[in-house]
Parts: C-alpha cells; structure tokens; sequence
C-alpha cells in the first residue's frame, strides 16, 4: 500500500447536527467535478490545477452546460435532453406544491423542491403568472436553486396563479400544476393600531387587552403561568411555542414594540417579536436575542424594506440573558428608530422609507422566515404600536412600573 501526500482525512467531512445548513465544501474551489459560473468568462478563468478532463460547468448566463476535453484546454456544449433523448431520464420532476401568498402589487411563493435520477442538482427555476384563465406569462427565470420568488407588478383587486419549472444541467422539467389563486391587496393601515397582551389569563387562551379585539392563537408549547411575573401575578412562558397576532401594518407611522423578558437561552438569533408571511420579504421584521453568536445576549432589530442581510438597530454590547427581567422597547418617531433596553437607548439609525403592507401576521416568540428560533423563557407585557411612538424619545424612558392600560 502506497501513501498519499497531502492532509490525512480519517472521517467523513460532514456538518454538526442535522439542522446544520452550511456547506461541508465549495464546488468552485474542488478539482474536476460539476460546478456552476455565472459567465463563459469565468468558466474560462478556472486554475488548471482545478481542472479535469470531463469535469461540467453550467454557465447560468447562457444556461449552458460545458465539458473539459481530455486535454483540459477546450469546452465543448454538454448533450442535453433536447438534443439527445436519452437524457430524458434525467431531467428534473416538475416542482409541487406550489403556493401563493398575496400581497401589494405582488405575491409571494414557495414551491417544494423535485427530484431528478442521480439527484442532478436543480440551477435555476423559470416562474409564470396568469390572470383569471388568460394566457400564461413568464415573469422571471430566477438564476438560483431558491424555492421562494416574489412576483411584482401584479394588479391590485385581480387573480392570479402561478407555475414553475425547475431546470438542471441536462434541461428543464415540465411545469408544475398552477398555484392556488391569490389577488393582490392595497391594504390601508391602520393610523391608530394598538395590541396588549398581560399574559394574566389561564392556559392556553390569549387576550388582547388593547380594546382593538386582535386575534391571538397559541402554538405549541405555551402558557400562562404563575411561576414569574413582572406584574399582574403571570408572564408568558415559553417552551418552544409562541403567540400569533393576526394582523399589524407599521407602514410610514411612528410605531413601538415593547415588552418583558426573562431568559437564559444562548440560542443564536432567538426571536422575540417578529412579522412576516413566512420570508423576509416585503413588510418583514424581527427583534431577537443573541444576533452575534451563540449565548451574546444582544438584542437586534431587523427590517426587510430597510435591508435584508444588516440589522437597523443593535446593542452588541449589553448582555440580557442572565435570567433576570429586561424590558426592551424599540421606537420609531418620524425617520429616527431606537433601541432601548431597561431605560436606556443602546442603539439609533434613521430610516425614512415604509415598512411594507403584509399579509402576514405578528408572532410572539417565533420567526416563521427560519426555523429554529423559538424564545424558551418568559415574557410578559406586550404592547405594540402602529401611529404612535408611545411617549418614548431621548437619551432614555422610564422603565414601565405598572400594568398597561
């Protein structure tokens, strides 16, 4: 037996759980194999040393795919199931499930994911709309594996379906049966929009207290008990449910969102409060715990009209995991948003733009955008805002000392 030079592997590269979603390597920085480029250009610029005879290369420019000659010098176009049958058995299945969720001027999708033979990975999705039974009409070729599209620039009061086609490097599958029917809303927010929740009832069985008469429903495990309180002789406790809102546009309003919290989870990017229809899209936001890591205990706001990938606010640097009661109160007054955690502000940025009008309902405890995120602790005195900015403004506020009314 003969050694081999290099770095001894004695175990499979595999991630840490299950759940992990991160990569065990990068396509583009293996040799030979199959790989994706966003250019011929590219596709060209690959290391000879990365190079080997065979290898695939999918161009998403021109959606081709390309094969090195044995010489590693020449890329020839791949036989694809249009132009030799045998392909055929490998192309994609056409994506199921598809469903719609409406919005302004637009609607969300998700779709599930089709299988092919030899699990040929899947480059790029191409989606259509129709109006009513009229003819169906391309919308966009999404360049990426995503499941989820918005669609824009629908009509308001009309309806629509939608279809998708899933398409690999041996070619593309039929499309998926339409969608279920949506039409697009221009919701009008409330200018005056108020919730309250003193987590002071029994079970299971939630009240707004606001006078407004939102619906709240409790999912998985979550209560109300007597164990700890800040007042009124309960709290929320939470075991991995949470508590759903039916309904709260911010819009261009002042707004805020408050509450109580007790907790010692090291959860990276645990959820306190968040809204959206299921992705960070249009309308979306989220306030959570620990967004700098596993057991960091700051707290963070983010919002999707303002930047899907960056936080509007953040306290990096305070710490509110420690199993004590913290109150947190995030504020909008015109164009300027605050943090402030147990009276002081920790963090400020303006924004003018809108939060978005969404169909999607407010969650207490959760993010439905990704899994994983469940607040496991208690929280009590819950009030939110939508045309007003509470009182709160300056350097700091009063901590609340008694109930909400």
């Amino acid at each position: 037996m003969s050694s081999i030079k290099g770095t001894n592997i004695v175990a499979p590269v595999v991630p840490l759980d299950t759940a992990d979603v991160y990569p065990t390597h990068e396509a583009k920085y293996g040799r030979g194999g199959y790989r994706t480029a966003a250019t011929t250009a590219e596709r060209d610029a690959i290391a000879a040393e990365r190079r080997e005879a065979g290898m695939l290369v999918h161009t998403a420019s021109d959606g081709k795919t390309w094969k090195l000659s044995a010489d590693l010098s020449a890329w020839t176009e791949f036989a694809s199931a249009s132009s030799d049958p045998r392909w055929a058995l490998f192309l994609p299945a056409a994506p199921s499930n598809v469903v719609a969720v409406a919005g302004d001027a637009r609607a969300v999708l998700n779709w599930s994911q089709p299988n092919s033979l030899l699990d040929i990975p899947i480059a790029s999705y191409a989606i259509q709309y129709r109006a009513g039974s009229g003819t169906w009409q391309t919308f966009a070729v999404q360049q990426s594996s995503s499941r989820y599209a918005t669609v824009t620039g629908l009509s308001n009061g009309v309806s629509y379906n939608f279809r998708v086609k899933a398409i690999s490097a041996i070619g593309e599958s039929e499309f998926s049966d339409a969608s279920n029917s949506v039409s697009p809303t221009a919701a009008t927010p409330i200018s005056q929009n108020r919730v309250l929740i003193h987590f002071d009832g029994n079970g299971s069985t939630f009240t707004d207290s606001s006078g407004m008469n939102h619906a709240l429903t409790a999912f998985g495990q979550v209560t109300q008990s007597a164990a700890t309180s800040v007042f009124g002789g309960k709290s929320g406790l939470f075991s991995g449910g949470y508590v759903s809102i039916d309904s709260i546009d911010f819009a261009a309003y002042d707004f805020v969102v408050e509450m109580f919290f007790k907790t010692t989870t090291v959860v990276p990017y645990t959820a306190l409060a968040s809204r959206s229809v299921g992705y960070f899209d249009q309308g979306a936001w989220i306030i959570l715990l620990n967004n700098s890591g596993a057991g960091s205990g700051d707290v963070a706001m983010y919002v999707s009209d303002y930047s899907t990938s960056s936080p509007i606010l953040t306290s990096s640097q305070f710490s509110k995991n420690d199993g004590g009661w913290h109150h947190v109160a995030v504020v909008r007054s015109g164009s300027n948003f605050a943090m402030y955690l147990d009276g002081a502000r920790v963090a400020s940025n303006v924004f003018g733009g809108a939060i978005g009008l969404s169909t999607g309902t407010v969650e207490i405890g959760t993010d439905k955008t990704y899994g994983n995120r469940e607040f496991i602790g208690s929280i009590d005195e819950v009030r939110i805002i939508s045309g007003g900015n509470g009182g709160y403004s300056g350097a700091s506020i009063v901590v609340p000392t008694s109930a909400f009314s």
